[in-house]
C-alpha cells in the first residue's frame, strides 16, 4: 500500500486546509472540490483544473485504484474527516486552479448585483452554464470558490468565466442590458432577438440597486399568480431560459 499521512502537520494537508479560507484562495488562485462526480465532471470539462487529490484510506481500499492521473495524497480516515468540509464525505477532495478571467465572449451574459447567499450563486452558476451565459460578471457577491459555491454550482464553477466589470463597461461592449425588475414589463412580451444579452439579476432581499437598474436598457417581470417574487436562483432560471428562447 502507498504512504498514508496520519497526521495533520503534514505540509500537503495544511496547505489544502488553508483554501477553506477566501484569502489564501485569492493568494493562491486554487479552490477546493469536494466529491467523486464533481471532481470528475471538472476532470472531464479541463483536466488541467486539478493540481492534486487528497483521499480517504477508505476510499482507497474500496476503490483499490484513483481513477485520475493527477497527484494524490492518501490520507487516515481521521485526517481526511478534519480536511473535509462535508458531513458524509466520499472520500475525495480536490485541490482546482481557478479559471482565468477572459474577456466577454458569449451572446449572452450574467450580471450578479449582491447575491449574496451561496447556494443561490451556486445554483445561478449551474444554471448559467447549461443554458449558455457563460461570461459571469459578479458584483459584490459571495465567493465564487467558496465550498457551498463550489458544491451547489456542480462543474458550473470550472465551465464558466468570471471577469471584472463595470455595467458601463457590459454596454459599451455592445450588450442589452436587461434588468430582472418586479415593476417591469412581462418577460411574456419580449422579443429578444438576436442582439447580445446581458441579464442582470439582484440581491436576495433587496434587489438590484438604483446604481444598476439606471443603466438598464430594459426591465422585465416574471408573470406569476399567488407570489410577488421569486428565490432569486429561480427567477435566474426562468429568465434564461426565455431569453434564449
Amino acid at each position: 500500500m502507498d504512504t498514508i499521512i496520519r497526521s495533520t502537520d503534514n505540509t500537503n494537508v495544511k496547505r489544502a486546509a488553508k483554501l477553506q479560507q477566501k484569502k489564501f484562495r485569492d493568494e493562491s488562485g486554487l479552490y477546493r472540490a469536494e466529491g467523486e462526480r464533481l471532481i470528475h465532471d471538472i476532470a472531464a470539462w479541463d483536466s488541467t483544473l486539478i493540481a492534486e487529490l487528497f483521499i480517504s484510506e477508505s476510499y482507497y481500499v474500496s476503490h483499490n485504484r484513483c481513477d485520475f492521473n493527477i497527484e494524490t495524497h492518501i490520507l487516515s480516515d481521521i485526517v481526511f474527516e478534519k480536511l473535509s468540509e462535508t458531513e458524509n464525505s466520499q472520500g475525495i477532495i480536490a485541490v482546482v486552479r481557478k479559471n482565468v478571467s477572459k474577456p466577454l465572449a458569449a451572446e449572452r451574459c450574467l450580471f450578479l448585483d449582491r447575491v449574496r447567499d451561496p447556494g443561490n450563486l451556486g445554483t445561478i452558476i449551474r444554471t448559467a452554464a447549461a443554458f449558455g451565459f457563460t461570461d459571469i460578471i459578479c458584483r459584490d457577491c459571495a465567493d465564487v470558490y467558496g465550498a457551498k459555491t463550489v458544491r451547489s454550482a456542480m462543474s458550473g464553477v470550472a465551465v464558466c468565466n468570471y471577469p471584472s466589470m463595470t455595467i458601463t463597461d457590459i454596454r459599451t461592449a455592445g450588450y442589452t442590458v436587461i434588468c430582472a425588475d418586479l415593476a417591469g414589463t412581462s418577460l411574456h412580451a419580449y422579443k429578444a432577438g438576436k442582439q447580445k444579452l446581458c441579464l442582470v439579476i439582484g440581491n436576495e432581499a433587496n434587489g438590484i440597486s438604483d446604481e444598476i437598474l439606471c443603466a438598464a436598457d430594459v426591465r422585465l417581470r416574471i408573470p406569476m399568480e399567488n407570489m410577488e417574487s421569486l428565490n432569486a436562483a429561480v427567477s435566474a432560471g426562468i429568465m434564461m431560459y426565455a431569453l434564449n428562447k
